[in-house]
Protein backbone atom coordinates (compact mmCIF):
# COMPACT_ATOMS: atom_id res chain seq x y z
CA UNK A 1 0.00 0.00 0.00
CA UNK A 2 3.46 2.52 0.48
CA UNK A 3 4.26 1.90 -2.50
CA UNK A 4 0.54 2.73 -4.19
CA UNK A 5 0.61 6.05 -2.22
CA UNK A 6 3.65 6.62 -3.23
CA UNK A 7 2.29 5.63 -7.13
CA UNK A 8 -0.44 8.49 -6.15
CA UNK A 9 1.43 11.20 -4.85
CA UNK A 10 4.11 11.06 -7.90
CA UNK A 11 1.19 10.99 -10.29
CA UNK A 12 -1.04 14.00 -9.48
CA UNK A 13 2.44 15.86 -8.97
CA UNK A 14 3.43 14.78 -12.62
CA UNK A 15 2.39 17.94 -14.95
CA UNK A 16 2.32 15.80 -18.16
CA UNK A 17 -1.26 14.67 -17.69
CA UNK A 18 -4.57 15.31 -15.49
CA UNK A 19 -5.01 12.59 -13.66
CA UNK A 20 -8.25 11.52 -11.81
CA UNK A 21 -7.45 9.34 -8.61
CA UNK A 22 -10.83 8.17 -7.35
CA UNK A 23 -11.88 5.73 -4.86
CA UNK A 24 -12.52 3.23 -7.83
CA UNK A 25 -9.31 3.71 -8.92
CA UNK A 26 -7.86 1.67 -5.57
CA UNK A 27 -8.70 -2.00 -6.35
CA UNK A 28 -10.05 -3.88 -3.93
CA UNK A 29 -8.61 -7.14 -2.93
CA UNK A 30 -9.67 -10.16 -4.70
CA UNK A 31 -9.63 -13.43 -1.77
CA UNK A 32 -7.36 -11.36 0.42
CA UNK A 33 -5.02 -10.51 -2.72
CA UNK A 34 -2.32 -7.68 -3.45
CA UNK A 35 -3.84 -4.29 -3.46
CA UNK A 36 -3.35 -3.23 -6.58
CA UNK A 37 -5.10 0.10 -8.85
CA UNK A 38 -7.69 -0.70 -10.64
CA UNK A 39 -7.77 1.29 -13.49
CA UNK A 40 -4.91 2.50 -14.79
CA UNK A 41 -6.24 4.06 -18.48
CA UNK A 42 -5.77 7.82 -16.19
CA UNK A 43 -1.93 7.33 -15.31
CA UNK A 44 0.84 8.17 -17.72
CA UNK A 45 3.12 5.57 -18.95
CA UNK A 46 6.21 7.45 -17.46
CA UNK A 47 4.55 7.44 -13.83
CA UNK A 48 3.73 3.46 -14.33
CA UNK A 49 7.15 2.79 -15.24
CA UNK A 50 8.50 4.86 -11.93
CA UNK A 51 6.39 2.69 -10.19
CA UNK A 52 7.21 -0.50 -11.74
CA UNK A 53 11.18 0.31 -10.67
CA UNK A 54 10.58 0.04 -7.08
CA UNK A 55 8.39 -2.50 -7.70
CA UNK A 56 9.65 -6.35 -5.83
CA UNK A 57 8.01 -10.13 -5.45
CA UNK A 58 9.53 -11.79 -3.26
CA UNK A 59 8.97 -15.65 -3.66
CA UNK A 60 9.83 -17.95 -0.96
CA UNK A 61 10.14 -21.86 -0.30
CA UNK A 62 7.70 -23.69 1.31
CA UNK A 63 3.81 -24.67 0.61
CA UNK A 64 1.73 -22.73 -2.29
CA UNK A 65 -0.74 -21.81 0.17
CA UNK A 66 1.11 -19.95 1.87
CA UNK A 67 2.00 -17.47 -0.84
CA UNK A 68 0.56 -15.00 -0.65
CA UNK A 69 -2.19 -14.08 -3.81
CA UNK A 70 -1.17 -11.32 -6.45
CA UNK A 71 -4.55 -9.90 -8.15
CA UNK A 72 -4.76 -10.03 -11.53
CA UNK A 73 -6.40 -6.65 -12.51
CA UNK A 74 -8.17 -5.82 -15.70
CA UNK A 75 -6.21 -3.51 -18.23
CA UNK A 76 -7.63 -2.03 -21.64
CA UNK A 77 -11.59 -2.66 -20.32
CA UNK A 78 -13.57 -3.20 -17.22
CA UNK A 79 -14.29 -6.89 -17.67
CA UNK A 80 -16.59 -7.47 -14.26
CA UNK A 81 -17.54 -11.53 -14.72
CA UNK A 82 -13.39 -12.14 -15.08
CA UNK A 83 -11.18 -12.39 -11.93
CA UNK A 84 -7.87 -14.39 -11.45
CA UNK A 85 -4.99 -14.19 -9.45
CA UNK A 86 -1.42 -16.30 -9.09
CA UNK A 87 0.50 -17.51 -6.30
CA UNK A 88 4.49 -18.57 -6.51
CA UNK A 89 6.71 -20.17 -4.67
CA UNK A 90 10.34 -22.13 -5.75
CA UNK A 91 11.75 -25.60 -5.01
CA UNK A 92 15.82 -26.21 -5.88
CA UNK A 93 15.60 -24.09 -9.15
CA UNK A 94 12.14 -24.55 -10.27
CA UNK A 95 9.44 -21.78 -9.97
CA UNK A 96 6.02 -23.26 -9.05
CA UNK A 97 2.88 -20.91 -10.46
CA UNK A 98 -0.53 -21.88 -9.32
CA UNK A 99 -2.99 -19.70 -11.34
CA UNK A 100 -6.79 -19.79 -10.26
CA UNK A 101 -9.36 -18.29 -12.61
CA UNK A 102 -12.99 -17.12 -12.78
CA UNK A 103 -14.63 -16.08 -15.98
CA UNK A 104 -18.20 -16.61 -18.05
CA UNK A 105 -17.64 -18.62 -20.25
CA UNK A 106 -14.79 -21.29 -20.63
CA UNK A 107 -12.34 -21.90 -23.90
CA UNK A 108 -10.25 -25.20 -24.32
CA UNK A 109 -9.88 -25.62 -28.25
CA UNK A 110 -6.19 -25.39 -28.87
CA UNK A 111 -5.07 -29.46 -29.11
CA UNK A 112 -1.35 -29.24 -29.26
CA UNK A 113 1.66 -27.10 -28.13
CA UNK A 114 2.62 -24.20 -29.25
CA UNK A 115 -0.18 -23.32 -30.70
CA UNK A 116 -2.93 -20.41 -30.22
CA UNK A 117 -3.40 -20.83 -26.81
CA UNK A 118 -4.08 -17.01 -26.25
CA UNK A 119 -7.25 -17.60 -27.84
CA UNK A 120 -8.38 -19.94 -25.68
CA UNK A 121 -9.12 -19.30 -21.84
CA UNK A 122 -5.55 -18.91 -20.89
CA UNK A 123 -2.99 -17.98 -18.04
CA UNK A 124 0.63 -16.90 -18.61
CA UNK A 125 4.20 -16.08 -17.28
CA UNK A 126 6.35 -13.88 -18.47
CA UNK A 127 10.19 -14.09 -17.51
CA UNK A 128 13.37 -12.30 -17.93
CA UNK A 129 16.94 -12.05 -16.04
CA UNK A 130 17.58 -8.56 -14.96
CA UNK A 131 19.95 -6.98 -17.01
CA UNK A 132 19.23 -9.25 -20.12
CA UNK A 133 17.19 -8.73 -23.35
CA UNK A 134 16.03 -11.59 -24.10
CA UNK A 135 12.32 -13.05 -21.88
CA UNK A 136 10.56 -16.02 -21.60
CA UNK A 137 6.59 -16.37 -22.07
CA UNK A 138 5.23 -19.40 -21.09
CA UNK A 139 1.75 -19.15 -21.94
CA UNK A 140 -1.40 -22.08 -20.69
CA UNK A 141 -4.45 -23.27 -21.78
CA UNK A 142 -7.49 -24.31 -20.11
CA UNK A 143 -6.76 -27.32 -22.47
CA UNK A 144 -3.53 -27.49 -20.81
CA UNK A 145 -1.58 -27.10 -23.89
CA UNK A 146 1.13 -24.43 -23.51
CA UNK A 147 3.52 -22.06 -25.86
CA UNK A 148 6.58 -21.14 -24.68
CA UNK A 149 8.80 -19.01 -26.36
CA UNK A 150 11.92 -16.61 -25.74
CA UNK A 151 13.49 -13.69 -27.76
CA UNK A 152 13.57 -9.49 -27.48
CA UNK A 153 10.72 -8.53 -28.25
CA UNK A 154 7.09 -9.91 -29.43
CA UNK A 155 8.35 -10.80 -33.69
CA UNK A 156 11.64 -12.16 -31.85
CA UNK A 157 10.02 -15.40 -30.69
CA UNK A 158 11.64 -18.86 -30.89
CA UNK A 159 9.72 -21.14 -29.64
CA UNK A 160 11.24 -24.60 -27.49
CA UNK A 161 9.91 -28.03 -29.23
CA UNK A 162 7.42 -30.01 -28.43
CA UNK A 163 9.55 -32.62 -26.46
CA UNK A 164 10.91 -30.26 -24.16
CA UNK A 165 7.02 -28.56 -23.47
CA UNK A 166 5.69 -32.19 -22.98
CA UNK A 167 8.07 -32.32 -19.94
CA UNK A 168 7.20 -29.12 -18.06
CA UNK A 169 4.82 -30.22 -15.22
CA UNK A 170 1.83 -28.90 -15.83
CA UNK A 171 -2.08 -29.74 -14.32
CA UNK A 172 -5.25 -28.13 -15.35
CA UNK A 173 -8.18 -28.74 -13.24
CA UNK A 174 -11.93 -27.64 -13.60
CA UNK A 175 -13.30 -26.59 -10.55
CA UNK A 176 -16.76 -25.24 -11.98
CA UNK A 177 -18.14 -25.23 -15.61
CA UNK A 178 -21.70 -24.09 -16.52
CA UNK A 179 -22.93 -21.82 -18.46
CA UNK A 180 -23.15 -19.06 -16.07
CA UNK A 181 -19.04 -19.42 -14.45
CA UNK A 182 -16.45 -21.67 -14.96
CA UNK A 183 -13.75 -21.42 -12.76
CA UNK A 184 -10.34 -23.75 -13.05
CA UNK A 185 -6.80 -23.68 -11.61
CA UNK A 186 -3.33 -24.27 -13.73
CA UNK A 187 -0.47 -25.46 -12.05
CA UNK A 188 3.44 -24.87 -13.66
CA UNK A 189 6.51 -25.40 -12.00
CA UNK A 190 8.78 -24.08 -14.50
CA UNK A 191 12.83 -25.40 -14.70
CA UNK A 192 14.41 -22.16 -14.36
CA UNK A 193 17.99 -23.59 -15.33
CA UNK A 194 16.82 -24.98 -18.28
CA UNK A 195 14.59 -21.96 -19.69
CA UNK A 196 18.22 -20.37 -19.23
CA UNK A 197 17.13 -17.95 -16.58
CA UNK A 198 19.85 -19.36 -13.84
CA UNK A 199 23.14 -20.94 -13.55
CA UNK A 200 23.20 -24.52 -12.75
CA UNK A 201 25.10 -23.77 -9.73
CA UNK A 202 23.84 -19.92 -8.55
CA UNK A 203 22.49 -19.66 -5.34
CA UNK A 204 18.78 -18.75 -5.74
CA UNK A 205 19.22 -15.84 -3.10
CA UNK A 206 21.20 -14.00 -6.08
CA UNK A 207 19.00 -14.34 -8.55
CA UNK A 208 16.77 -11.15 -9.34
CA UNK A 209 14.16 -12.13 -12.52
CA UNK A 210 11.48 -9.52 -13.67
CA UNK A 211 7.97 -10.35 -15.31
CA UNK A 212 4.75 -10.14 -15.31
CA UNK A 213 1.29 -12.67 -14.81
CA UNK A 214 -1.66 -12.56 -17.05
CA UNK A 215 -4.72 -13.91 -17.86
CA UNK A 216 -6.59 -13.64 -21.30
CA UNK A 217 -9.02 -15.42 -24.05
CA UNK A 218 -8.69 -13.46 -26.86
CA UNK A 219 -11.06 -15.51 -29.23
CA UNK A 220 -13.73 -15.65 -26.11
CA UNK A 221 -16.99 -13.91 -26.42
CA UNK A 222 -16.03 -11.35 -24.90
CA UNK A 223 -12.29 -10.91 -24.46
CA UNK A 224 -10.47 -10.14 -21.56
CA UNK A 225 -6.98 -8.96 -20.22
CA UNK A 226 -5.52 -9.12 -16.89
CA UNK A 227 -2.25 -8.38 -15.31
CA UNK A 228 -1.25 -8.58 -11.99
CA UNK A 229 1.22 -5.21 -12.86
CA UNK A 230 0.17 -2.40 -15.00
CA UNK A 231 1.11 -2.31 -18.58
CA UNK A 232 1.46 1.43 -20.28
CA UNK A 233 0.09 0.92 -23.50
CA UNK A 234 -3.11 1.94 -25.49
CA UNK A 235 -4.05 -1.37 -26.90
CA UNK A 236 -3.25 -5.09 -25.33
CA UNK A 237 0.29 -6.02 -25.44
CA UNK A 238 1.81 -8.18 -23.11
CA UNK A 239 5.01 -7.71 -24.98
CA UNK A 240 6.47 -4.94 -23.25
CA UNK A 241 9.21 -6.06 -20.96
CA UNK A 242 9.93 -2.53 -20.14
CA UNK A 243 6.91 -2.56 -17.41
CA UNK A 244 8.16 -6.25 -15.95
CA UNK A 245 8.64 -5.54 -11.73
CA UNK A 246 11.46 -7.52 -10.39
CA UNK A 247 11.46 -11.35 -8.62
CA UNK A 248 13.44 -11.81 -5.66
CA UNK A 249 14.04 -14.97 -4.24
CA UNK A 250 14.47 -15.49 -0.31
CA UNK A 251 15.84 -18.32 1.25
Amino acid sequence: MRCLQQLVGRVLANPVKTVRMTRQHLGTPLSGALYLVKDWSEISASSILRFMSEKTIRITQGAMDRALPIALVPLWGEYPQVEARARLRYEGRHLHVRFMATEPQLRRMVTDHNGRVWEDSCVEIFLQREGQDEYVNVECSASTKMLVARGTNREDRERWPIDFIDKIPCSVTILENSTAKSRWKAEIALDLVALGLVGADEPMGEVVLRGNLYKCGDKLKEPHYLAAFPIGTLKPDFHRPEFFVRFSFED
